[in-house]
């Protein structure tokens, strides 16, 4: 106990059969008070360090408990963000699939501007036009920068609750050693 820093009592005595035994008595019985004391200061530091150790135990528990909760959260999280983001990239790819079509669209209608009827230009209103589709993309390839950004703060975000949790296992392994 002494690498804690906790002093053991001493509980030798050594009693002499003399004369002196009896006038010494007085002085034996304050050293015998000093060994209570020091006794009972080291029953009550091994009480407090075992109360701390408790307390630390407990509160290393609900760290553990908060991490897995969170690990088992962001996990999906993070599988999710990441078909969103993937969706996302497909969605603007297709776009700008769109965007060039529409644009041979618009060449090949002005070269026929001449052949169109109102008919032609009233069902051509309901299509996207060009500037639409530019919007369009725009938005997505905005938000898939967006889900890109989250997902890698969630993964930092994760690494770090990781990181954490592992630190807590050990400190809980070493407690209960």
């Amino acid at each position: 106990m002494s690498d804690w820093g906790i002093p053991l009592p001493s509980t030798h005595t050594n009693p002499t059969e003399d004369s002196q035994d009896q006038q010494d008595g007085a002085s034996r019985v304050e050293e015998e008070d000093v060994h209570v004391d020091e006794y009972t200061r080291y029953e009550r530091s091994m009480t407090t360090l075992r109360k701390q150790a408790n307390k630390l135990a407990q509160q290393l528990e609900k760290d553990t408990e908060i991490c897995d909760h969170f690990n088992e959260v962001m996990g999906p999280a993070l599988q999710v963000m990441s078909k969103l983001s993937v969706q996302a990239s497909d969605r603007a790819a297709m776009l700008q699939k769109q965007i060039d079509t529409a644009r041979r669209l618009a060449v090949m209608r002005e070269t026929n501007a001449a052949r169109e009827t109102r008919e032609d230009a009233g069902a051509a209103v309901g299509d996207q036009t060009t500037v639409q589709c530019h919007l369009l993309r725009d938005r997505i390839l905005g938000v898939a920068k967006a889900i890109g950004v989250i997902e890698n703060e969630l993964r930092r975000h994760d690494n770090i609750v990781t990181t954490t949790y592992e630190a807590c296992s050990k400190r809980r392994a070493l407690i209960r050693q």
